[in-house]
């Protein structure tokens, strides 16, 4: 008999979205799932949902606590789960039929402890499958499976894997705190004696929905970035991982936020610690040296540098590219 695989999501305030998520997710293909929803005290009528769904198929178990974020919403699902295998959703995102069956086949193929697998990321409506370098599926090493979580498209997300249980002994979300998944992704991924990546998406990521955690940009959003940022990065060093890989990777994303920053045209706080973070971030990079290779593209080493050497003319080369592309639409729309 196959496998019980448990798919735990916490739920909270996010009724228009809902019920399409539960409805990819009761109409999976492989039917031995468990579907644990974790009211978290959400003030709308998403536990009214919840238990709408549990009345009119049996798989659904409603768990209503009161809010304590999603760590511990995703801590508690796993502490009363009872699959072998588990796996998360975001309640607004949704799932593909084959999100159980890809996964649970190649893991059973392979012997594997987690599975990875690619996703679709929806901006504005839009499906955009996200970029990946070109990679076998199959087995990876656990050193190539941080590369795909570092820069190559697989990310930290906790919802495009599957996951054996006993990866989870001695694991939690840090309870309390947002991108929760930064401290803890690479955990599991060490953790894991046989790795799988699967090249299909299996998920969607709806990436920009006012009120998220990853839209609100909240100062708690960005001091819990830092520290879960820089857990990782300790841990990853700390298990031999080189330095200079995470670096480029922070000094670049840091780089297209102080981009966005700089092009945006809104008033910026410089003095902020999130941006002073940035900052360093970019200019204490250490790059690939002699012997070692570049992740970043020429184009990105050409910012970085001109951001370490001038911050001000890396600003006027923002602001310049912000008029361009002002003039570009404004000539579009004529």
């Amino acid at each position: 008999m196959d496998d019980l695989i448990s798919i735990i999501i916490p739920v909270y305030k996010v009724e228009p979205y809902l019920r399409k998520c539960l409805d990819s997710v009761t109409a999976q293909t492989y039917k031995n799932i468990e579907i644990i929803l974790v009211d978290d005290g959400s003030p709308d009528g998403c536990g009214a949902i919840c238990d709408e769904y549990a009345a009119k198929d049996s798989r659904c178990r409603v768990f209503h606590t009161e809010n304590r974020g999603l760590s511990c919403a995703r801590n508690y699902g796993i502490s009363v789960s009872r699959g072998a295998w588990l796996m998360f959703i975001d309640s607004d995102d949704w799932v593909e039929p084959d999100f159980c069956s890809i996964p649970y086949e190649a893991a059973k193929r392979y012997g594997a402890d987690l599975v990875m697998f690619r996703f679709n990321r929806l901006r504005n409506g839009d499906t955009a499958q996200r970029a990946f370098t070109v990679l076998p599926e199959g087995i990876v090493s656990k050193s190539a499976a941080v590369d795909m979580m570092l820069y190559k498209g697989i990310c930290s997300y906790a919802w495009n894997k599957l996951y054996k249980r006993g990866l989870f002994e001695g694991i939690e979300y840090p309870a309390g705190k947002n991108f929760e998944d930064e401290a803890t992704t690479h955990k599991l991924i060490l953790a894991s004696d046989v790795i799988v990546f699967v090249d299909k998406p299996l998920y969607n990521y709806y990436s920009e929905r006012p009120g998220s955690i990853t839209s609100s940009g909240t100062k708690k959003d960005r001091a819990d970035l830092m520290e879960m940022m820089d857990s990782q990065k300790h841990d990853l060093v700390d298990w031999g991982y080189p330095e200079y890989i995470i670096d480029e990777v922070r000094a670049s994303n840091a780089l297209n936020q102080i981009k966005r920053w700089e092009r945006s045209g809104k008033k910026i706080n410089r003095n902020g610690p999130y941006y002073k973070w940035c900052c360093a971030n970019v200019r204490n990079a250490r790059l690939a040296g002699r012997g070692e290779k570049h992740i970043l593209s020429e184009k990105q080493l050409f910012l970085l540098h001109l951001f370490r050497i001038s911050p001000a003319l890396f600003r006027l080369a923002c602001r310049i590219s912000r008029k361009k592309r002002t003039v570009q639409s404004n000539t579009e729309n004529r």
